[in-house]
């Protein structure tokens, strides 16, 4: 009956053991892909800076085809 029990026992630590290692190589693929969207998203970021940049610097191709128009109609 002791027999029995050591063993499983020593399976159940054999299976939190593998649970365990399981959860910390998720948690490192989870990182990784954290990481990987930050950049993504902080190049994205970027980029959008730069249009708005471009367009408040007034270099939007057709900003200045509209006609002004005079207060005196």
């Amino acid at each position: 009956m002791k027999q029995v029990q050591q063993q499983l026992e020593s399976q159940a630590g054999e299976q939190r053991k593998a649970h365990s290692n399981a959860l910390s190589e998720q948690q490192v693929a989870w990182e990784q892909r954290l990481a990987q969207e930050e950049q993504r998203h902080e190049a994205a970021e970027g980029r959008l800076m730069a249009m708005l940049d471009s367009t408040s610097a007034g270099t939007r191709p057709g900003r200045e085809e509209f006609p002004k128009t005079s207060a005196a109609v």
